[in-house]
């Protein structure tokens, strides 16, 4: 994993990392997912870092009012990518996921 990479989600004084998760995938290309869930104020981001060894960068971001709206959706992009019957030919899997306090 590059620095670059690493460094995707680097939170400022008013934002708290909840959660982070990476998923790899075995493709030529060697894709990749970033998901964090941070708490600003007013509510929660989702965030999304994909690209491939090769090259591109991907970001979205999801806002939600409340830390249950905000895990459900975290959870649902998470499941949507590693789940074993997904269509597209490229399969990812978990290479990490922390809590933080």
């Amino acid at each position: 994993m590059g620095e670059s990479q690493m460094d995707l989600f680097s939170a400022t004084s008013d934002e708290r990392m909840i959660m982070r998760s990476r998923l790899e995938s075995d493709s030529v290309q060697h894709a990749w997912y970033e998901l964090a869930l941070i708490s600003i104020r007013g509510g929660f981001l989702i965030e999304k870092h994909s690209g491939s060894d090769i090259g591109g960068l991907n970001i979205e971001i999801w806002f939600r009012r409340s830390l249950d709206a905000a895990e459900k959706k975290y959870s649902q992009i998470l499941h949507e990518k590693i789940k074993p019957d997904r269509k597209s030919p490229r399969k990812y899997h978990l290479v990490y996921s922390r809590a933080f306090a």
